[in-house]
């Protein structure tokens, strides 16, 4: 069965645990993090060993995400999962 490879915009809170989660899950390979935050991002990608960004777009254009989990503030998500769907990406979000 092939991977599917995630990439995670917002790694506060939930989108920590999404990553953490990720590791168990054979069917999935976390592929890059993002964060508004930069120490966030840093810290993220340096602890999964990820390459991390503070753009989501640079996330998103990636040819090694395939589809993106959106964990951040509610109010981003439509900006960021409209742009991941028009890139061609499946998107979660983790919050209506």
């Amino acid at each position: 069965m092939d991977k599917v490879r995630y990439g995670i915009v917002g790694v506060g809170g939930m989108g920590l645990g999404h990553a953490n989660t990720m590791q168990r899950i054979e069917e999935c390979v976390l592929a890059a993090v993002c964060d508004a935050a930069p120490e966030a991002a840093k810290a993220a990608g340096e602890k999964f060993g990820v390459p991390y960004h503070t753009d989501y777009r640079e996330l998103i254009d990636r040819p090694d995400v395939d589809a993106v989990v959106v964990a951040t503030p509610h109010y981003y998500h439509p900006e960021v999962a409209i742009y991941a769907m028009q890139k061609g990406k499946p998107v979660i979000s983790e919050k209506p």
